[in-house]
């Protein structure tokens, strides 16, 4: 009987694991504030089984679906490179709190350098569709240390709702969920 009730532990214990719930675990504790000695240190989260580094699409993308919303983080990401922030909070919903991602912060960041992985999630509520994207930031910090964040930005977008302005309609940066990575 024991021997069964060690392997049923074995077995449930080796499914959790490589879940894909499990992989895309955010911490809780996970609040970083730039410099700050005492910021949490957390691995990465795996956002998504197919995260990584993607082939261009091929065939035209359809700005409504998972991969117009990955383009909007990655248009986002191009501007912060190209040191053009003040044009790429147009990404972000008004009066979002942008976190790790907000200007200040990056402004205390040198050699800002992303990676946006493949959108996953996609879900509706209340007449919105919303969807994560993966994203990787490197930097060095004021010091000269080198800093890496991960984490998922969520889109929203209005689901085609009879009235909505065409701002609604598109893709909109909600909130980025990056933690201090190794």
């Amino acid at each position: 009987m024991r021997i069964i009730f060690v392997c049923a532990l074995v077995i449930v214990g080796g499914c959790h694991q490589n879940s894909p719930v499990a992989e895309r675990a955010t911490p809780v504790n996970a609040a970083v504030a730039i410099g700050s000695p005492t910021a949490p240190i957390a691995k990465a989260p795996v956002a998504s089984p197919n995260q990584g580094r993607l082939a261009e699409p091929k065939g035209k993308i359809d700005p409504k679906g998972p991969e117009g919303a990955r383009q909007v983080v990655q248009r986002y990401a191009s501007l912060i490179e190209g040191g053009k922030g003040a044009e790429a909070q147009a990404a972000w919903g008004k009066g979002i709190e942008q976190g790790m991602l907000g200007p200040a912060r990056l402004a205390a960041l040198r050699g800002v350098h992303f990676e946006v992985g493949t959108p996953y999630d996609q879900e509706g509520a209340a007449g919105s569709i919303y969807i994560m994207v993966p994203l990787t930031l490197t930097a060095t910090d004021r010091a000269g240390k080198p800093v890496r964040y991960a984490g998922p930005v969520t889109l929203r977008r209005v689901n085609d709702v009879d009235g909505a302005s065409a701002e609604q309609l598109r893709w909109h940066m909600v909130q980025g969920e990056l933690v201090a990575t190794k």
